[in-house]
């Protein structure tokens, strides 16, 4: 009842009445920032896995400068570092922003920190489990070790509180967590630790899926991506699930937006399909261009989430059979929400692999089959 109920709702509250009382310091905190940074501003987002693999903004204060050197690179995170941001980030009173997300409900005080995305394939079945509450301000690994805690103990612990969630669990690591801020203990230097904490080798490992491309029997296995679309197909890349889709339904006419990709567009006509195109490039309303189509029997639109930026769209005033690309935001709100009859993602664009696709039908209807393994396919030439 705890962990389903009562967690929430104590978050909440507990979560606007600090913020009420601490409106006046974080105002100031924030003003302080804003001109420390030289105009960078002072909050930041960062995309973040959450309940069941769900992405979210998670809010921080910006505790350095977008200072760049004369190529326009970024400079060293020491030179940013600003005085009041070092201040702010020792205290970890940079963290506080997050109550906003417990607000919203993307988060919760206490459970498994929110890590990286790009981390989700690499997970291994137990480790997923940390996803199965909202992440948090802090947690079973923070208060154990923090930053110098090595990545199969950090993994443990959020697995542990995930089947240990209780009221006095939560009461525990708020005064654990009070006390060790109030000490300043267990804080690490950020990428400095890298090699000592990542025992699993996720740095090594990034590394090689651009070249050794283990990342889809991964998925197989029950990793994330499998977990968030259980019954979708896999490809070598994302335009060869489109032609199997052309295959399987002999669509006659296919819906293109204006601005896409020239190769996949001229492969797409290799098919024998019939392409012609809608308005529609970033920035664009393309439900207003839709809206103007004059479909016929026989079509088929394709949608384009370009490069993530689009809220969730929905298909259900569209006449026709709808493909929607998710290439450049695969584990994204509209994707994860998505009423269309297909979806497809080139995952090398959000994953660090070389190549792959996916494929899915939010409705659930059928996939086109995989050639079949026969004797005559086996012979050798």
């Amino acid at each position: 009842m705890y962990k389903h109920f009562f967690k929430r709702v104590l978050d909440f509250c507990f979560s606007l009445v600090v913020l009420i009382i601490l409106f006046i310091p974080l105002l100031i905190i924030t003003v302080g920032l804003h001109f420390a940074n030289k105009g960078a501003g002072a909050f930041f987002l960062q995309k973040r896995p959450g309940t069941k693999g769900k992405v979210f903004n998670l809010i921080k204060f910006k505790t350095m400068t977008d200072e760049v050197n004369e190529r326009g690179e970024l400079l060293p995170d020491e030179f940013r570092l600003t005085k009041i941001g070092q201040f702010v980030r020792s205290t970890s009173i940079d963290e506080l922003p997050q109550l906003f997300n417990v607000l919203k409900g993307d988060m919760a005080l206490i459970g498994p920190r929110p890590l990286s995305l790009k981390l989700l394939p690499l997970y291994t079945k137990e480790q997923v489990r940390r996803h199965d509450v909202r992440p948090g301000i802090s947690g079973w690994a923070q208060v154990n070790g923090r930053n110098h805690a090595k990545y199969s103990e950090k993994f443990a612990n959020d697995v542990w509180y995930v089947d240990h969630c209780t009221f006095a669990t939560d009461l525990k690591i708020i005064w654990m967590t009070i006390r060790n801020v109030l000490n300043r203990s267990d804080i690490g230097s950020g990428a400095e630790d890298m090699d000592t904490v990542d025992d699993l080798h996720f740095g090594i490992r990034l590394l090689k899926f651009g070249s050794d491309y283990p990342v889809i029997d991964n998925y197989k296995k029950g990793n994330a991506i499998s977990s968030i679309y259980p019954n979708a197909n896999y490809y070598a890349c994302g335009r060869q699930a489109i032609n199997d889709l052309i295959g399987k339904f002999q669509w006659k006419r296919i819906w293109m937006p204006s601005y896409f990709c020239y190769d996949i567009i001229n492969y797409i006509k290799t098919t024998g399909i019939k392409v012609v195109y809608y308005v529609d490039y970033p920035g664009n309303d393309d439900e207003t261009s839709i809206g103007k189509i004059q479909f016929e029997e026989g079509d088929v639109l394709f949608r384009m989430n370009f490069f993530g930026f689009r809220g969730v769209r929905t298909n259900k005033t569209i006449p026709v059979p709808v493909i929607e690309d998710h290439s450049h935001d695969l584990v994204g709100e509209w994707p994860q929400n998505s009423d269309a009859d297909f979806c497809i993602a080139s995952l090398r664009k959000t994953l660090p692999i070389s190549e792959g696709g996916i494929l899915w039908s939010p409705k659930e209807k059928k996939l086109p089959l995989f050639p079949k393994e026969t004797e005559e396919n086996n012979k050798q030439p």
